[in-house]
């Protein structure tokens, strides 16, 4: 599906306090991010409503996540996030 294939820029990576997703107006509707652990869990979750998002990881532990985009409940990118203290 050609909507599936846009750029996504995610930065600062490695992140501290916060990351932003910056999306291409065009491809945002019906889209979500989630923020898993290495474990599997599910750490923060929420719509992408803007060209640029911001995501708050202050909150989480030092460590490797992966940050999956979602349309529709698939999985359409994926990227590996890692916060620094």
């Amino acid at each position: 599906d050609s909507r599936d294939d846009f750029s996504i820029e995610v930065f600062p990576n490695p992140s501290t306090d916060n990351v932003t997703l910056k999306i291409d107006e065009s491809y945002i509707s019906g889209l979500e991010y989630s923020l898993v652990n290495l474990l599997g869990n599910t750490v923060i979750t929420n719509k992408i409503l803007l060209s640029e998002t911001y995501i708050n990881t202050k909150a989480l532990t030092a460590s490797t996540y992966i940050l999956n985009i979602v349309r529709e409940g698939e999985i359409v990118q994926s990227f590996k996030l890692i916060k620094e203290k």
